[in-house]
């Protein structure tokens, strides 16, 4: 069975995250998948041949943007494309030409391999796949490309989050809120959910705990292994280091220094609560790589792992 295509949509203006390359290297090794980045980014990146840049202004995405509706929007400011993601297949029509699924995602996220959790089967049955803005899929139908304007409740939505400067976060799942999500429900739409595939990262925490929706995770002592496409969560429960792979983390704008070399195609490398690092030639991760930083503030100390533990049991379990 020929796998079927998908296109994410990515408008995106000013500066990128220090940690963008790996977003792009995450982005290559789902070769499968195409995204579609917006941008009047010039900056020199080493750009996979299935990451495609229109270069394009703020201005004329918002001029085209209120071409395609009847009313005054408002647009005046990047951050506010957030709450037009669900128009993205009807405003961007001709990007998604071809494809079976178009998708609005975050490029402050790091891939695993996708199509191991995104399988054939997931696509055929369902025409909505996650909730939440920084990733999601819609069948590219005409139906569910529109299905924004949909009105509940007497109201047409989309029209008030359009034509105010508010946050309604119309893209994803959010208390009280009528979103996109409640409008495919609202149709008799299924909508795929697998959120424990997902390291959505907690922005209130200095460590690596895991949020979904009001739930948050407590004090773990966690890294995140990448390697060759696959994404591994490292965690430590008492004396217990336990694996798990991921489909993607979300770091969430988490300010990230970058030790590991930021180079074209960077087979492995470790995700820590402050930093990307590398892996030393052992194939181990050196004591030196975990003590070096003693804290990412002067009030914030820096994660502690029993290196002795760690050794013994990475070496065996998780760099063979």
């Amino acid at each position: 069975m020929e796998k079927q295509r998908i296109n994410f949509i990515i408008p995106y203006f000013g500066a990128f995250p220090n940690y963008f390359q790996y977003f792009l290297n995450s982005c290559r090794t789902n070769s499968d998948i195409d995204w579609t980045i917006i941008t009047d980014n010039k900056s020199a990146y080493d750009y996979p041949s299935n990451v495609h840049i229109v270069k394009s202004s703020f201005a004329q995405v918002k001029k085209q943007i209120q071409e395609c509706f009847e009313f005054r929007i408002c647009l005046d400011t990047p951050h506010k494309l957030c709450e037009y993601k669900p128009a993205y297949g009807y405003i961007f029509s001709k990007l998604i030409e071809g494809y079976d699924f178009w998708g609005y995602c975050d490029v402050d996220v790091i891939y695993g391999r996708i199509r191991k959790f995104i399988t054939s089967d997931v696509l055929q049955s369902y025409n909505k796949i996650f909730h939440l803005g920084h990733m999601t899929l819609i069948r590219n139908d005409r139906y569910y490309n529109e299905l924004f304007r949909k009105k509940v409740q007497g109201r047409c939505i989309y029209k008030e989050v359009f034509t105010t400067d508010g946050c309604y976060n119309f893209d994803e799942d959010f208390k009280d809120n009528i979103n996109i999500n409640t409008l495919f429900l609202e149709s008799g739409e299924k909508i795929y959910r697998k959120d424990d595939v997902i390291a959505d990262i907690y922005v209130k925490s200095n460590f690596f705990r895991l949020t979904q929706d009001e739930w948050v995770e407590s004090y773990t002592k966690s890294f995140f292994l990448w390697e060759n496409g696959v994404l591994t969560r490292i965690l430590q429960k008492g004396k217990k280091i336990e694996k798990k792979e991921y489909l993607y983390i979300h770091l969430q704008k988490r300010k990230m220094k970058i030790n590991a070399k930021l180079e074209t195609y960077t087979k492995r490398f470790l995700i820590i609560p402050n930093s990307f690092e590398p892996i030393n030639k052992q194939n181990l991760v050196s004591k030196k790589e975990f003590d070096k930083v003693k804290k990412w503030s002067p009030n914030l100390h820096y994660i502690r792992i029993r290196y002795k533990s760690l050794k013994i049991k990475l070496k065996k379990k998780f760099f063979d």
